[in-house]
């Protein structure tokens, strides 16, 4: 999918950009819980980051713990913007998610971030 919206770009002489984001609060679902529960909180990760996106822009897993975001007619200040918005998302998430694991189980903390 992404490879041929970069192909599309460059034939139509457009600029894009690239953020690749590694997502380090997944590993601790992989070694209780093995991959499957890894890949399902990965794939919920990328939802919430699609949602602070703009129409257009895609975001798609990548390798272990990563999410691939490509920004159609963006430059190198936007993508630099983004990826700022979502470590910000994604530093709120992991404070979240270390909270109620030193709480014990069955906790449920909430994020909220202005983006």
């Amino acid at each position: 999918m992404l490879q041929s919206e970069a192909v599309q770009a460059r034939r139509k002489s457009k600029r894009f950009s690239l953020v690749l984001i590694d997502i380090e609060l997944l590993q601790p679902f992989h070694n209780p819980w093995g991959r499957q529960a890894r890949e399902h909180v990965q794939g919920i990760v990328a939802k919430v980051i699609k949602r602070v996106l703009l129409e257009g822009d895609n975001v798609v897993r990548y390798r272990g713990e990563g999410c691939l975001i490509f920004l159609p007619n963006a430059g190198s200040l936007t993508a630099l913007l983004v990826a700022d918005r979502l470590t910000e998302l994604l530093k709120n998430l992991e404070s979240a998610l270390s909270r109620a694991k030193s709480e014990g189980r069955n906790q449920v903390h909430c994020v909220s971030v202005r983006l």
